[in-house]
């Protein structure tokens, strides 16, 4: 059985990620971690669905992280959590909302071929995404950070881009139907679960 760890950052997010598992409808483990301020919008969601979706549910709230000076340490705060929770249930897939969100990018780096990536559509993020990876642009545009972003890449993660290969193959789930590269899938969400 395939077990899957599922990051989300907002509804939009967790709305996808039903929407994923109704739509693949592949059996499996379930994690799902949410790590976000916007935590009364997903309480709205998860009044919608089954609670059986889950086998684990952990939420990080970082409401109280989000103030000024504090920012790259809460990258640190939070991105030591994701990895302790990876490593504990180490899972098959890990199943992203915001691919290139910094804390979440630090730890699809640190499990390149240690799970299969898949990418929740996250609006026009993800189509940038899509194109810059089909035009093999994805390098130079996600890891050559603007100077204040390096800096505080760096200080939260010890980490520098520039010497971290992208992830070889992504599987996007999406609204937008858009050429991949070689390497990636794009699976068309059609909003199944919604229209159910």
């Amino acid at each position: 059985m395939i077990k899957r760890l599922f990051l989300i950052a907002n509804p939009t997010h967790y709305l996808n990620s039903i929407e994923y598992l109704y739509q693949t409808k592949e059996k499996g483990s379930n994690h799902v971690v949410i790590v976000s301020d916007y935590l009364n919008s997903i309480e709205q969601i998860k009044k919608l669905h089954d609670s059986d979706l889950w086998e684990s549910e952990q939420i990080f709230n970082y409401d109280g992280l989000n103030q000024p000076g504090y920012h790259w340490k809460s990258w640190h705060i939070i991105s030591s959590f994701l990895q302790k929770t990876f490593q504990s249930i180490r899972p098959d897939q890990l199943v992203i909302g915001n691919l290139c969100d910094p804390i979440f990018y630090n730890l699809v780096l640190e499990i390149e071929g240690k799970a299969g990536l898949i990418a929740l559509d996250d609006g026009i993020p993800s189509i940038n995404i899509i194109r810059n990876r089909s035009i093999n642009r994805f390098y130079k545009s996600y890891h050559f950070p603007s100077p204040r972003d390096f800096i505080r890449s760096f200080l939260a993660f010890r980490k520098i881009l520039v010497f971290n290969k992208p992830p070889h193959s992504v599987i996007f789930f999406t609204l937008f139907r858009k050429k991949a590269s070689d390497r990636d899938i794009v699976i068309y969400n059609e909003y199944l679960w919604l229209k159910s």
